[in-house]
């Protein structure tokens, strides 16, 4: 696969698949050498690119082009006509040394170049499409397909009850999926885990994500608000408990030194998603907050299970912390 083509509107899939390539490709010890990247480039750039000689010492080089504009621009002259003529005799002399990766949100199969690059027998052609909104059972196969790949247990009729909430978008599905997993930990998520974190006017993983990152403090307190018209505050409280905490075990274990398999084994977490914890931004926050924000978080709910505080006003002061 020397000339590798992907392209479409479905950015989230698009990535994926870019990510795919470049780990099969890449050598991470000689990346600096081996992973060239070029961000819409000229035509003089992507012929010197694709002509020059791989670097990787027997490996294979990855020469990346984002956002070729002569992918949907038809050429102006003779002579950007003899260059494109130039990088075709390139690509198809492209040998097992080089992977020439062509990444594009669209390409226009009207023009002459792009019509030729896709429709090139020898050449890797992949297109992602963003899914129709009718499309709910594509996007529940896709959602499915993410989790077991990810080792994450989801069951059939909480993919489609996501989809139905939020719509056929890929990205947010997969993310909350990734999210609903952290709360579930390691039993499979069900629908009632979706109907109760998951509607899309009562994001309590949003309004958590924020206390912890301290952003949107203005948003988290109306979000609150909000969910409180619909929702008890011990109910709340106990969702973000579990929730929090989950999390907060990583940091805390990753702070005394624990590894990742250590502290998969003490968590009871899957090593995937302790790594997916440690670089998030969620490894930015200094232990000491997070110390502060578990003592807060055990205050708050104590005081209100016990009748010292207002269940609304102690979450008002927790998120306030």
């Amino acid at each position: 696969m020397p000339v590798v083509v992907l392209y479409g509107d479905e950015s989230f899939l698009l990535e994926q698949a870019a990510n795919r390539l470049r780990q099969q490709v890449v050598n991470p010890a000689m990346a600096s050498l081996c992973h060239r990247v070029y961000s819409s480039p000229s035509l003089a750039k992507v012929l010197e690119a694709v002509g020059s000689v791989s670097l990787a010492l027997g490996g294979q080089t990855l020469v990346e082009i984002k956002d070729f504009s002569l992918l949907h621009q038809a050429s102006k002259d003779a002579f950007t006509d003899a260059q494109l003529d130039e990088l075709k005799g390139l690509l198809e002399a492209v040998d097992d040394s080089k992977v020439v990766l062509f990444l594009s949100s669209k390409i226009d199969g009207k023009i002459k170049f792009p019509k030729w690059l896709v429709k090139h027998p020898k050449f890797r052609v992949e297109k992602y499409e963003t899914f129709k909104f009718w499309e709910t059972d594509k996007a529940s196969e896709f959602l499915q397909q993410h989790a077991r790949q990810n080792n994450i247990q989801l069951l059939p009729e909480a993919a489609d009850t996501l989809v139905e909430l939020m719509g056929t978008e890929l990205r947010p599905l997969a993310n909350e999926v990734d999210k609903l997993s952290i709360y579930a930990l390691n039993r499979p998520i069900t629908r009632q885990d979706v109907l109760q974190l998951s509607n899309h006017s009562d994001n309590l993983f949003l309004l958590v994500n924020n206390w912890i990152l301290q952003q949107k403090p203005a948003d988290t307190f109306r979000d609150l608000n909000e969910i409180l018209s619909r929702r008890h505050p011990i109910e709340i409280f106990a969702t973000v408990q579990s929730y929090f905490n989950n999390i907060f075990r990583v940091m805390w274990l990753h702070s005394k030194g624990a590894g990742m398999d250590a502290i998969a084994q003490r968590t009871g977490q899957k090593p995937f998603t302790i790594k997916k914890h440690l670089t998030s931004p969620f490894s930015r926050v200094p232990i000491q907050r997070w110390v502060k924000l578990k003592r807060a978080l055990v205050e708050m709910e104590w005081k209100t299970k016990t009748g010292q505080m207002d269940g609304h006003l102690a979450l008002e002061v927790l998120l306030g912390t």
